[in-house]
């Protein structure tokens, strides 16, 4: 197993799981020596990442949507088209206000209660993801650690933000 298969299973458990697994993980690897020390940074994702990464695994459907109206209003935004970017900006709402809800659901249905606040973050994420192009890879690639936050004006640092830099890209 390469450490990004190891994190994508790590990163699919229930939120309560994932520290023991981790560890479990760990001390089965010891043996070998390769991989024990990497398994054991993985850090244990916030409960918004959580539940982004919880709602990438269960609709696709859902965050593929998100993905393409994010790449939808930023070629809009390159080539100034303001009544698609009006068009678009409460598309991108009204998605990822449903969206927050699916993931809620998905999250709950799971045992897990999501509070407004922690709503509020799973929606900066996926509008996050809709604005900027890596984050939208952060996001694809389940294995958030953080929500993630954009403004479109600044690059986001998703150094810390996913388990393994090389997860950008992954699905």
């Amino acid at each position: 197993d390469d450490l990004l298969g190891i994190a994508d299973d790590l990163y699919a458990l229930a939120l309560a799981g994932f520290t023991p697994a981790r560890d479990a993980r760990a001390k089965e690897l010891k043996a070998t020596g390769d991989l024990a020390a990497s398994v054991k940074a993985l850090k244990k994702p916030s409960l918004a990442a959580w539940v982004v990464n919880h709602l990438v695994r269960r609709d696709t459907d859902q965050v593929d949507n998100i993905l393409t109206v994010g790449a939808a209003l930023r070629e809009a935004q390159e080539s100034m088209s303001g009544e698609q970017l009006r068009t678009l900006t409460r598309q991108r709402r009204q998605v990822t206000a449903a969206v927050t809800q699916r993931a809620r659901l998905l999250a709950g249905e799971s045992g897990v209660k999501v509070t407004q606040a922690v709503a509020d973050q799973v929606e900066a994420t996926l509008t996050a993801a809709m604005i900027d192009a890596r984050c939208a890879e952060a996001v694809r690639s389940g294995l958030l650690v953080t929500a993630l936050a954009a403004t479109g004006v600044d690059e986001v640092d998703l150094t810390r933000a996913v388990a393994l830099p090389e997860a950008l890209g992954f699905s």
